[in-house]
């Protein structure tokens, strides 16, 4: 199957899982810088909680988006780098790559918004070697801010794909438990 066709349609699958998604639960998100994360205590966590809750780990870094647009920043390719290598030095976890947006425009629109820069950090990190059956990419829209102040400042911070890792199973499991639609990225 053709790349083009392959993204085609998990762009397809995406938006069909869109309307399912604005229901979901509001969860902060927490991160920790891959270059300052200590990997070797984030995989001991990720060993200790099998199927807990995976907010606790984020060994991972956010990457931030212009206004309206999906592209990769320059700034923000170099901090996937760092999230590709962790990757590779983790070959037992799974990535759930959720897009989000700012409040500005309607919904619809930024689930799909959401779901272009989850398919654009997918197909980064796939393009560097990762098995795109390890991505799970999901779109919040602006369903689960960070920051709810209408400055341009908070407006940016949302403006996000969040990567969340942890063991394949217990990703699924959570998943299914939330009833959040498993879309293969790449």
């Amino acid at each position: 199957m053709s790349r083009k066709r392959t993204r085609t349609m998990t762009l397809t699958a995406l938006a069909v899982g869109v309307v399912l998604l604005a229901s979901c639960a509001t969860r902060p998100a927490t991160s920790i810088p891959a270059g300052g994360a200590d990997t070797t205590m984030a995989t001991r966590a990720i060993q200790a909680i099998g199927g807990q809750d995976l907010a606790l780990i984020q060994p991972l870094t956010d990457v931030h988006f212009d206004t309206g647009r999906a592209e990769i920043r320059p700034e923000d390719a170099t901090l996937l780098e760092g999230d590709v290598k962790w990757l590779q030095a983790h070959p037992d976890t799974r990535a759930r790559i959720e897009g989000h947006a700012d409040e500005r425009a309607s919904v619809a629109y930024n689930h799909a918004l959401g779901a272009r820069r989850a398919a654009a950090v997918g197909d980064f990190l796939v393009a560097r070697g990762i098995r795109a059956e390890r991505l799970t990419v999901v779109s919040f829209g602006k369903e689960r801010p960070l920051c709810t102040d209408r400055s341009a400042a908070c407006m940016a911070r949302n403006r996000r794909v969040h990567v969340s890792v942890g063991p394949a199973a217990a990703v699924g499991a959570r998943e299914r438990d939330r009833d959040v639609p498993d879309h293969r990225g790449g």
